[in-house]
């Protein structure tokens, strides 16, 4: 499927300009776009990454490692990852929502959520924002993505670009971007790939058992696949709300 995906994908030039990481969880934006974001702070433009969840759900039923605990150490994980990737703490927005309710947020909370994304882009006035691919398989991220969507109209529009992680599970769900073509991009690491991978390993809540388990949250796998040689984003132009909700 990745080579597939390559040869239907063209090679992805960020522009000048910022950024803005559309996050659900700490570990997405390493996963998905770590390589982008390292040759973006290399070349002096502003990455911003905002942290939507608390990331506290990934070890449900952990004997040892309550939520709380963990949603401490994902944010310190994530700090260090965004550090490797020259990202500056104050570059980083945890918004702190409860991990595993995105999909479920009664109307006022999403609405919230939609105006505090709203806010982060028209205070920051990114080129492009990143955000997790929409059918990739994930409930949390399908709500992340058309929450982002709804801010971007309401903050005027813009340039999206969707970034694969879950999908690679099931790469079946990038089926829908293969026949589509048009707004597919690829971006070699290259020596950025070195980077990507220690960022990564700053996640080790993640990517490491925690006794007394003795599976990562995140399988090999999985890992390996989100650390290719290159990255894939999905682009989308969002037209500014007309009723500027």
């Amino acid at each position: 499927m990745r080579g597939a995906l390559r040869l239907s994908s063209g090679r992805f030039s960020p522009g000048p300009g910022g950024s803005l990481i559309v996050a659900p969880h700490a570990d997405d934006e390493t996963l998905g776009c770590g390589g982008l974001i390292a040759s973006q702070t290399g070349a002096g433009r502003p990455v911003d990454i905002v942290f939507i969840t608390d990331s506290a759900a990934s070890h449900p039923g952990h004997p040892v490692l309550a939520p709380a605990e963990l949603a401490r150490v994902r944010r310190a994980e994530a700090t260090s990852a965004a550090a490797v990737l020259g990202v500056a703490a104050g570059r980083l927005h945890f918004l702190g929502l409860p991990d595993g309710t995105l999909d479920k947020l009664p109307p006022d909370s999403l609405r919230g959520l939609v105006a505090r994304l709203a806010g982060l882009i028209g205070t920051l006035g990114p080129s492009r924002v990143f955000v997790p691919y929409r059918d990739g398989g994930s409930t949390e991220h399908t709500a992340a993505f058309d929450a982002t969507v709804s801010a971007l109209a309401q903050a005027g529009g813009g340039t999206l670009l969707e970034y694969p992680v879950w999908a690679w599970w099931n790469p079946f769900r990038l089926l829908p971007r293969l026949r589509k073509r048009e707004g597919n991009f690829r971006f070699a690491l290259g020596p950025l790939r070195r980077v990507k991978m220690k960022a990564l390993a700053c996640h080790r809540s993640q990517i490491e058992p925690v006794p007394p388990w003795g599976e990562p949250a995140l399988s090999p796998s999985l890992t390996q696949a989100c650390c290719g040689p290159e990255e894939f984003f999905f682009e989308r132009h969002i037209p500014a709300s007309r009723d500027g909700r």
